[in-house]
């Protein structure tokens, strides 16, 4: 995922969490309304997205969620999520 250019690192890694949803970080992304680039590594090709909720950069809730535009770059999740489990 490539945020947009700033004091952050501009870019970072993220977790697809269903659909055209992904979880990463506040600091990558920027605040909620932001545009962003999300990509799959080792495929061609990117698409667009929209921060949708960011916590703090930095912070306890450093987190951000992105809702991907609807892409031929985009591959959702084919299988369910697995967040774990109490054992």
């Amino acid at each position: 995922m490539t945020g947009p250019k700033g004091p952050g690192p501009g870019s970072g890694s993220g977790y697809a969490v269903g659909g055209r949803l992904v979880l990463t970080s506040a600091h990558v992304t920027g605040p909620a309304g932001t545009r962003v680039k999300v990509f799959h590594p080792g495929a061609g090709g990117d698409a667009g997205g929209t921060v949708v909720w960011a916590g703090t950069p930095g912070g306890r809730d450093d987190a951000g969620l992105v809702l991907v535009d609807d892409s031929p770059h985009w591959r959702p999740p084919t299988a369910p999520i697995v967040w774990g489990r109490p054992d």
